[in-house]
């Protein structure tokens, strides 16, 4: 399934799978020849990346695949297929943008400088050295977050989703409570 809430194809891609988890994180790049140069900076480390697109199939023109220092499939890609108009709202809520995610990271010593030297991201904010903030090419706060586990696992700990109003904000969370989703975190006590 794909699942957006913008006129981009896709924010997220649901997939049946034996083994529940995350296949891959993905950033758009400007243009193709920003893409050709991370990928020819990642090859210059020493990264396996593998190169493909197909706007039928893959719903982007171009892409590049490889993997951070944990194992996280992350994919960057350029012209993605756009929808003629935004979605509609069915469940009520109006959503902008997928913001950022955080990631849990084993090394966050070797996770960090991959991303910021080798892919580019800036840091935010660093959190006591054991979670960083990072933001790329939209200029909020962050579109990254790493978080070590102090060599424990290795996952996504969540995705945002940036909604325009605060009346957005609590329709999510009253669809989520008449789903009976428990909450991980609430905003209210």
């Amino acid at each position: 399934f794909y699942l957006t809430g913008g006129v981009q194809h896709h924010w997220l891609v649901l997939k049946q799978s034996q083994s529940p988890g995350v296949n891959r994180i993905g950033f758009e790049m400007a243009n193709p020849a920003d893409l050709e140069a991370i990928e020819k900076r990642l090859r210059g480390a020493g990264v396996e990346v593998e190169r493909g697109g197909s706007l039928a199939r893959e719903r982007v023109d171009q892409y590049i695949r490889f993997r951070d220092p944990d194992g996280i499939m992350i994919e960057l890609f350029t012209d993605m297929v756009t929808m003629p108009m935004p979605p509609t709202y069915a469940h009520r809520v109006h959503m902008s943008k997928l913001l950022h995610t955080v990631l849990l990271e084993k090394d966050i010593n070797k996770s960090v400088p991959f991303y910021t030297d080798l892919l580019g991201f800036q840091i935010s904010d660093w959190v006591e050295r054991s979670a960083a903030f990072m933001r790329c090419g939209d200029h909020y706060h962050h579109s990254l977050g790493v978080f070590g586990t102090g060599g424990t696992r290795t996952s996504v700990d969540h995705v945002c989703i940036l909604v325009p109003t605060l009346d957005d904000l609590m329709r999510a969370r009253a669809n989520v409570m008449a789903l009976g989703v428990p909450f991980r975190n609430d905003l209210l006590k």
